[in-house]
């Protein structure tokens, strides 16, 4: 999600992305891949170990003056089942 609070222009853009579109981006990446026929791997960007770690950042973005402290993504180290899940709309044997 915190490619939704970016400025626009910041990536040659003057339309807001939203949810959706950061969806249609990877499904496009994964069409485009599968017709070169090279993988596709998902990562996570991960800042801490544990979903309920993320308190300790939140407060250390806070002190360091960031306005969007309190919207910050979940950024824990995601399972197997947790990934497979934020791709389910790829459809399960592509995720």
């Amino acid at each position: 999600m915190f490619l939704t609070r970016q400025a626009p222009a910041k990536y040659g853009s003057n339309v807001p992305l939203d949810e959706d579109d950061i969806r249609i981006i990877d499904e496009l990446l994964v069409e485009t891949a599968d017709d070169h026929n090279m993988p596709v791997c998902a990562t996570t960007d991960s800042h801490f170990l544990n979903k309920e770690d993320g308190m300790y950042r939140k407060y250390m973005l806070m002190s360091m003056g960031f306005d969007d402290a309190e919207m910050q993504s979940d950024l824990y180290f995601r399972n197997t089942q947790e990934m497979l899940d934020e791709f389910a709309y790829l459809g399960e044997e592509k995720a």
